[in-house]
């Protein structure tokens, strides 16, 4: 989730709040994005590709509402961004998933009762595991199962 109002303080207004909108530049625009991602010790603000965007982004769109009334074009419009790095996908062993499982099954309250959820923890985790489902379609299959008479398994 992207915060804003700390992306607002932290880094627009910082390099932009004094500056006239007619004295933006593209160029100055580009060198503000490459400072947002040059690390703090080099004088940079040290944001990883995705806040960087997220950054300018949110400068880009305060710009746009200024459009046409205030500035005739964005010229943060065309700016080269960051690219994100690919997310490595982590998998895990056999044993692994397993003792997750357990490990979730056995989830206890700070009253050392068990979790609403621990009876099936188990359950789903290995589903997840071993299915290859994505989480966000877990709840699709759980409808379909109590929706569908003969109890088969399947995606709606």
């Amino acid at each position: 989730m992207v915060e804003v109002p700390g992306l607002l303080d932290n880094h627009v207004n910082v390099r932009w709040g004094g500056l006239p909108l007619n004295a933006i530049h593209r160029e100055d625009v580009a060198l503000w994005v490459a400072d947002l991602l040059k690390a703090k010790d080099k004088g940079g603000s040290g944001l990883g590709p995705s806040q960087a965007r997220h950054a300018y982004r949110v400068f880009s769109m305060v710009l746009d509402w200024c459009v046409p009334r205030r500035i005739p074009a964005n010229p943060a419009q065309g700016v080269k961004l960051p690219v994100r790095p690919e997310a490595e996908h982590v998998y895990l062993t056999y044993e692994q998933v397993e003792t997750l499982a357990v490990a979730a099954a056995g989830l206890r309250t700070k009253y050392d009762r068990p979790t609403a959820g621990a009876e099936i923890n188990r359950a789903l985790i290995l589903l997840l595991a071993y299915t290859g489902l994505r989480w966000v379609r877990l709840p699709h299959c759980v409808l379909a199962m109590w929706t569908w008479p003969s109890g088969a398994f399947g995606l709606p």
